[in-house]
């Protein structure tokens, strides 16, 4: 074990490390571990990103850089562990919820509900990001039954950030906003869900009883709703400046392989040249334009019509792609439990 003067000395050598080179050992476990990833974990990854600040991440990449690859297994299996555990928690006040909802005990069950996906808020594997759709799904029934319109359109919101293609909360959603009495809102999302599920009458029945209530054409809505998500999306909050920086610096330190292989992840074949030309690119990105694939960053983790266009946004400009490696970066350290759990 260290003695004090020891242990000050190792700190502050390690305070003169940049963050480049705390972060090498968790590049390496990246690479073993980036060809099982998928879009929607990028997206897990961003959100936590957004909220780990940059002394956590330092702190996390300190951690990481003393590690030798039997801790860091060690440190997988452990946190594995835990996740599963957590999950297996949580599915207790689900199925209980699902009891007291059959009784007719709306409020009893919403509390169920509430817990389980609290309890499954920080968790990063899918099946963790499932369980919380369904008990989210289920509380904004509860919501709508007890007359808690407001919270169902709140949690409604949550579920569509981890699943943008749920057909139930886009309609549950929409019956929510029809019963406030905003009807803009209200026939947005039951033509959305509408659209998901064109078989489902029940879903025709609302959309077809809100757009007689609102009384104008068809597709001018879902215009306006469009913007108004826009808009809310520019004043929205960006990542930090240094962030980006450090982005930049673990991008250029990356091997041409491991960016290949992010590309295929996103239906895009580059081979290790190609992964080499955007490396040089990425020297010669201006400030300005870094910001911009910080700001598509968070943007990209919001509503249903953002998941849809970060793909377009990604595979129209290629050098992009190289911003996801933090992403991903953030996402395999959570795993490891270093940040948000």
């Amino acid at each position: 074990m260290m003695d004090p003067e020891m242990m000050r000395v190792a700190q502050e050598q390690m305070s003169r490390m940049s963050p480049i080179i705390l972060l090498r050992p968790c590049l390496r476990f990246a690479t073993e571990s980036i060809k099982n990833l998928i879009p929607d974990d990028i997206r897990r990854a961003g959100e936590q990103m957004n909220r780990t600040n940059t002394e956590d991440m330092l702190d996390m990449s300190r951690k990481l850089a003393g590690a030798n690859p039997e801790e860091l297994a060690a440190m997988k299996v452990q946190a594995e562990q835990r996740m599963s555990y957590v999950v297996s928690s949580a599915k207790a006040p689900k199925n209980q919820g699902n009891e007291l909802f059959k009784l007719a005990r709306h409020a009893d069950a919403a509390a169920k509900y509430a817990l389980a996906v609290d309890n499954l808020g920080s968790l990063p594997s899918r099946e963790a990001r499932s369980l919380q759709v369904v008990c989210g799904v289920n509380l904004m029934a509860c919501h709508f039954k007890i007359g808690r319109l407001a919270e169902c359109v709140e949690q409604g919101f949550e579920v569509l950030g981890y699943d943008p293609g749920n057909v139930k909360a886009y309609y549950r959603r929409g019956q929510a906003y029809k019963e406030l009495g905003k009807m803009e809102a209200a026939v947005a999302d039951l033509r959305r869900a509408h659209e998901l599920s064109p078989e489902e009458d029940a879903i025709a029945d609302a959309l077809r009883d809100a757009e007689e209530k609102l009384e104008i054409p068809r597709g001018l809505v879902i215009e306006e709703i469009i913007e108004e998500e826009a808009e809310e999306e520019e004043g929205s909050e960006i990542l930090p400046t240094t962030m980006g920086k450090m982005v930049t610096s673990v991008l250029q330190s990356m091997d041409p392989e491991t960016i290949s292989i992010i590309g295929k992840q996103f239906g895009m074949n580059l081979s290790r040249d190609d992964a080499a030309n955007l490396q040089d690119a990425m020297k010669k990105l201006s400030p300005e334009n870094l910001e911009k694939v910080m700001r598509w960053v968070n943007r990209a983790r919001r509503a249903a019509e953002a998941a849809r266009k970060a793909k377009e946004f990604l595979l129209g400009r290629r050098w992009l792609v190289l911003a996801i490696v933090m992403l991903i970066l953030a996402f395999i350290v959570h795993q490891l439990g270093f940040i948000g759990g």
